[in-house]
């Protein structure tokens, strides 16, 4: 991965962008096309679940964000392109893919 990292930025933050990423990407490559399917990213809080969210959303999929507290997170998830925020999947009102 190589990108352009802004004057003044900080270097220990920049650098846990390709972990993170990559890794949300490689996990919604695995489980093949999500244009217009229903995914459920767990953790959606934490660095690699908000790129999920994220990588999700861009690529067409209706995206639930799981967190454990969803009145706390729920507005910044949306935010990041969730269209449900949820507590679990217990939370859920039908299977996702």
């Amino acid at each position: 991965m190589i990108g352009t990292v802004p004057p003044g930025a900080d270097l220990g933050a920049i650098s846990t962008v390709p972990v993170a990423g990559a890794g949300a990407l490689r996990a919604l490559r695995r489980i093949g096309p999500i244009l217009g399917r229903r995914i459920l990213v767990t953790a959606a809080t934490g660095g690699t679940g908000r790129y999920a969210v994220q990588l999700a959303k861009l690529g067409g999929a209706h995206v639930f964000a799981s967190t454990g507290d969803p009145d706390t997170h729920g507005e910044s998830l949306r935010a990041l392109g969730a269209h449900e925020v949820v507590a679990g999947p217990a939370g859920l009102d039908a299977p996702v893919d």
